[in-house]
């Protein structure tokens, strides 16, 4: 992985930790190009800028290409989903459903995913404003 700065986005390596920036809204963008990772832990602050159920934010990972990969996803209505994308075998893992845990409207959400084997845990969280935030 390389550190990157452009205009519309940012990826970089500070204080022991990975960070992406993507400065675009309705812009999505690559945060890993290169490498693989069988297991791993992924914590993003995210917040959907467009509302509505076609708008959604949130992690894609397991990728290998535009037909295969799994996405967590939440929109601003409070919603979040879980699917997997498989050429002609597209599953959703969790039907869109609503939390309690995520702050609604173009705020900032807290989403976590830690994948081990074929185990994944995905968690969102509201997250607290304070200093830096």
């Amino acid at each position: 992985m390389r550190n990157e700065r452009l205009d519309d986005r940012e990826r970089y390596y500070a204080d022991g930790q990975y960070h992406v920036v993507v400065h675009e809204p309705a812009n999505s963008w690559m945060a890993v190009d290169s490498g693989s990772f069988a297991d791993f832990a992924a914590e993003v602050e995210i917040s959907p800028q467009l509302a509505g159920a076609d708008h959604v934010a949130g992690l894609v990972f397991r990728y290998q290409n535009e037909t295969n990969h799994y996405q967590f996803v939440i929109r601003q209505d409070g919603f979040y989903g879980l699917s997997r994308f498989q050429t002609d075998q597209d599953a959703t893992l969790v039907s869109w459903r609503s939390s309690e845990f995520i702050e609604r409207g173009a705020v900032t959400n807290t989403l976590g995913l830690i994948a081990n084997g074929s185990a994944t845990i995905a968690v969102c969280e509201r997250t607290p404003p304070g200093p830096g935030r």
